[in-house]
């Protein structure tokens, strides 16, 4: 095995066993103060990186964090926790925010937004719910 190969699964066996593996309130309290850097990405560059290739879509944005920009296609709610979703070509972007975030009662369907969070997963079998972002902050809309 070549050593590119080798590092190539080594990455692969870091981000789908050991990360889930950390504890999760080190990065939301990372998320949370603004102390992590942030990638920004368009919803549009999600759903064309996972139309591309859902596994290369998986292994570049799971457990990252990143700001995502789009248009708000809608809200919805699962286990009372708010989140606000983008659809780019039939690809579902889930922001899990929190009910308490300041902006949650100001955004508006149909408008543009910014939104920070942790990509917890990106489901390459998914036929709909491709990205699922948790600890989301609304950072803009207009």
């Amino acid at each position: 095995m070549n050593v590119k190969r080798f590092l190539i699964v080594l990455a692969f066996v870091f981000v789908a066993v050991l990360l889930p593996a950390v504890e999760s309130n080190a990065v939301s309290d990372a998320t949370a103060s603004g102390d992590e850097s942030f990638e920004r990405v368009s919803v549009e560059t999600l759903g064309e990186a996972f139309e591309a290739n859902p596994y290369r879509a998986q292994k570049t944005y799971q457990g990252k964090n990143l700001e995502v920009s789009g248009k708000i296609y809608g809200f919805k709610s699962i286990n009372k926790e708010p989140i606000i979703y983008f659809i780019y070509s039939q690809r579902e972007v889930n922001c899990y925010v929190s009910e308490n975030d300041p902006l949650i009662a100001e955004v508006t369907k149909g408008e543009n937004a910014t939104i920070r969070g942790y990509v917890s997963e990106v489901n390459p079998l998914s036929r709909m719910q491709e990205y699922t972002l948790t600890n989301c902050k609304i950072i803009s809309a207009n």
